[in-house]
Order: structure tokens, then sequence, then C-alpha cells
């Protein structure tokens, strides 16, 4: 009597399983948007995509990367992912939860996390006893960044890609138009004194804007709370 009673239970219970299990495996409506909003930075991961992408400045909530990567593998079929551009790879780069919004956030930006601040950015004005940073030859902003003060954004100028040993996809800095020249031929320098490497695809660099933010060059990328059209 008491296994018979616990049959009908039994059923419900695998009915419920299986309900759960192709709700798992099933691409959430079109309607359906993941979250942006946060309050830490563990919160954020990027969107899964049909192609690998450098930067990729789609920074949703991790609760909602199953359901993305769900409605990535609906939606793109194998032909497509065998058309996909190698992805070449990104600068330094974190996602951050910025102002309760997850973001990408590249080295060199206003809104780089304190906590994380590289070697690679020292400030303009590093203290009396800061022992000089060596520059290296794959990281442009690993050397004196040069004069970067600016009062408008055309004062400010990219360092070029290809400014260190093998190309960037990205700007690899900015500094002051005036001082642009003198930082890319130290870099230049310092790469022929290193053994030679083979380098990887360079790929391609998402949308940024090279700006003057509070009085300082950055490279500033799309999705950024700080990114806006550049002056004319």
């Amino acid at each position: 009597m008491g296994r018979t009673s616990a049959l009908p239970a039994l059923a419900l219970l695998s009915l419920v399983i299986a309900v759960a299990c192709e709700k798992r495996g099933t691409a959430p409506p079109a309607s359906w948007e993941p979250r942006r909003s946060c309050a830490a930075d563990d919160e954020c991961r990027p969107a899964p995509t049909c192609c690998p992408i450098p930067c990729n400045s789609d920074v949703i909530r991790r609760e909602d990367v199953d359901g993305v990567q769900r409605r990535v593998d609906a939606q793109c079929t194998k032909e497509e992912r065998a058309r996909c551009p190698q992805a070449g790879s990104c600068p330094g780069h974190v996602y951050a939860c910025v102002r309760s919004r997850c973001t990408l956030v590249m080295e060199g930006s206003p809104d780089w996390p304190k906590d994380k601040e590289p070697k690679a950015l020292p400030s303009s004005s590093p203290p009396a006893d800061a022992a000089p940073t060596p520059a290296t030859p794959d990281d442009a902003s690993s050397a004196d960044r040069g004069d970067v003060s600016c009062k408008k954004d055309d004062e400010c100028v990219p360092l070029g890609g290809g400014a260190g040993c093998c190309p960037s996809p990205c700007p690899r800095g900015a500094v002051n138009r005036r001082a642009q020249a003198k930082v890319e031929a130290e870099l230049a320098a310092a790469c022929a004194k290193q053994p030679k490497r083979p380098c990887i695809s360079a790929g391609a660099c998402r949308g940024h804007a090279v700006l003057c933010v509070r009085s300082e060059c950055f490279v500033v990328y799309e999705g950024e709370p700080n990114f806006r059209p550049r002056a004319p």
C-alpha cells in the first residue's frame, strides 16, 4: 500500500525534473534581455557571442550568461561559426561594475579599478622616491606615458597599435601630440633590443575615441561611461 501511494509522487517529481531540464536547454524568448545592473565586479561577465570578440563590450550579469549562451547556440549555425575571423587578442582589461552597470574597462581608462592599477599606467607626476618603470617591448603603456596633460580632445593622439614589438588591435595609450614621436621612438628602441618572437594575429579593435578626460589624454571605448564623440 505504501509503495503504491508513493508512485504518484515519484511520477510528479520526474515530471518536474523533466520540465526543468527542458527549460535549461531552451533559448529564452526574443523579448528577454540579460541584466546589466550590478553591485560588485564579480557579478559581471562578457556575454557569449557567435564569433569570438577580442574586446567584448557587451557585459552582463553572470546569472544570465547561460541564457545568452542558449540563445547564441540556437541562432548561430555551424557554417557561421566556421566563417568567424581569427579573434586576435585584447589589451589589458577587466569586467567591472561601474556606477551600478557591468562594463568593459580597458587599461588607461579613468574607470580602471584602483586596486588593479597597473604599473603600466603610472601617474603623470609619480612620487619623487618612486623608481622608474622600465619599458617592456610589447606594452607601450608600461613605458613612461610622456606628457598626457590636456585641455581639449584635439591635443590628444593615440600611441599606435604597432608601437611595441607586436601589433595591437587597439591603441596602446594616448598622449599629448607633442609627446607622441618621443614615446613611440623609445618603445621602438626598446623593442629592437629584445629577441624576436612570433606575433599573434592582431585582430580588430572595437569602437573607441581618444579624449581629454579630467585633464588627461585617454583611449575611451564604446560602452564605457566616459565615452562620447570626440570634440572637433
